[in-house]
């Protein structure tokens, strides 16, 4: 999961709904990636997430399936970073702060599978220009634009592939982009029950410990 911010013209009698901490006016682009760098959600807010509710209900992944050469059975998991809750379907890095070898590691995988969303997040900055700058229409209609622009996305992903020359920019100058796209990632606090808390800790566990083994 990523998101982040696409600058929109300040919208009238708004107030400081749309509104960031970067100060400036925007609609968050929230997004999940396939491995082949395709949205396969996409959501666009000023505040509340249908994603998030679905996320609570655990209605958006799959079923949960053992883990290769074990007997141990988790959950499809989407990954964010550390601004995301901790959930069972939802896990994110250990904090800087706290790490050892194992941790390190768990977190390098996290690392490299999150850069599907990433990417696509680069290629479709790079691709629609639009959204490197202020959308000058009403929120209603940058809303309808920044959507258009994720399917066009994929559908340039599915005809030019790995061959598409924004692709291929991303992934020459990747590090550029990443630290770029870092700044515009939104940050907050999301809470979560007691009870889903630890059973989202023994999965964060359980995939720490297959992740030092194999």
């Amino acid at each position: 999961m990523y998101e982040n911010y696409c600058q929109i013209k300040c919208p009238v009698n708004s107030g400081s709904s749309y509104f960031n901490y970067l100060k400036y006016f925007s609609l968050v682009l929230q997004g999940v990636a396939d491995a082949d760098k395709k949205f396969i959600s996409i959501e666009v807010l000023s505040r509340a997430s249908t994603l998030f509710q679905h996320l609570q209900s655990n209605t958006f992944v799959q079923p949960d399936k053992k883990l290769p050469g074990t007997t141990i059975k988790l959950p499809y998991l989407l990954i964010g970073d550390e601004a995301y809750p901790l959930k069972t379907c939802l896990m994110r890095p250990f904090p800087s702060r706290n790490l050892n070898a194992i941790r390190e590691n768990y977190n390098k995988r996290l690392s490299a599978a999150r850069k599907c969303i990433k990417c696509a997040f680069g290629i479709l900055h790079a691709k629609w220009r639009i959204l490197g700058k202020d959308i000058e229409v009403s929120s209603q209609k940058a809303s309808h634009i920044i959507k258009c622009a994720c399917i066009l996305h994929n559908v340039v992903r599915e005809k030019d592939g790995d061959s598409d020359l924004d692709y291929c920019q991303v992934m020459l100058y990747g590090q550029a982009q990443e630290n770029q796209l870092n700044n515009l990632e939104e940050r907050g606090n999301h809470g979560g029950t007691l009870r889903g808390l630890t059973r989202a800790q023994e999965i964060k566990d359980e995939f720490t410990n297959f992740f030092s083994n194999h």
